[in-house]
């Protein structure tokens, strides 16, 4: 072998390495993409169905909507951020059934995938390789794109940590599935156990009010009383009657006397 043909397959050699170290991290960032989709079906598919019963309520089972809270991650009462941390205070009592539970408070760590931009970069990507597929004619784009936002949507997925302050009665200290916890496009989901512990919430309440006990009606006010004025008490009674003096003319053809009749 000629010294010139060692030095051309040497070069190839070590050109073929830089491009193997180049490729192979893109090939195990794509492979790793597609595990994150499949092991994570479950919860892109929730996230769809949050989406669409977002948009339509009408769509969402009775029983969740009784028991679900939908509301922005933002600070407000109940819901706080610590350090990058999701603080969720719920109402003093249990967060299953809504009894009473004397016992001591609860404090669990949650964690929730919020899988918009992983349905939306893949759904913008089809939408425009339908869009230059049928441009260039070329249906390459349809299989290209929707696969480069699937890889973009799972460079930008986030995680949101959730710390969560509860209680539980002694019948169902073993229920650590309620709550549930979803997160889409920074919104958070939370399904309660019943509809009075979701009032409770609401309510921010700070003392333990029995199930199914109504709250007692706010106090009226002096302002709040209508006033009104009696017709003989007003200044001027006869002011109110509208008198009508307006007289019936018949034409002179159709007079008659009162003894005629047609």
């Amino acid at each position: 072998m000629s010294k010139g043909l060692r030095e051309y397959l040497s070069l190839a050699t070590a050109v073929a390495k830089w491009l193997w170290g180049l490729v192979r991290p893109v090939g195990g960032y794509i492979r790793a993409t597609a595990v994150f989709y499949w092991q994570n079906g479950k919860t892109l598919r929730s996230g769809v169905w949050l989406w669409i019963t977002d948009k339509l309520p009408a769509l969402d089972r009775p029983e969740d909507i009784r028991r679900e809270l939908r509301m922005p991650l933002a600070d407000r009462e109940g819901l706080r951020n610590v350090d990058g941390v999701w603080h969720v205070d719920l109402p003093d009592r249990c967060v299953m059934c809504g009894n009473e539970a004397p016992g001591a408070w609860l404090e669990e760590p949650r964690s929730a995938l919020d899988p918009y931009l992983l349905l939306m970069v893949p759904f913008a990507g089809l939408a425009v390789g339908l869009v230059l597929a049928w441009w260039y004619s070329s249906w390459w784009w349809v299989g290209l794109l929707p696969c480069a936002g699937a890889v973009a949507g799972y460079a930008l997925r986030r995680n949101e940590l959730f710390l969560l302050r509860l209680k539980r009665c002694e019948r169902h200290a073993d229920h650590r599935r309620v709550p549930e916890l979803a997160v889409l496009n920074r919104r958070l989901v939370m399904r309660l156990g019943t509809r009075e512990v979701k009032l409770a919430f609401l309510r921010h309440e700070q003392e333990y009010v029995a199930l199914g006990e109504m709250l007692p009606p706010p106090e009226l006010t002096a302002e709040s009383v209508p006033q009104t004025i009696a017709l003989a008490d007003s200044v001027a009674p006869d002011a109110a009657i509208i008198a009508d003096r307006t007289e019936l003319r018949l034409p002179a053809s159709d007079e008659r006397s009162g003894d005629e009749i047609p």
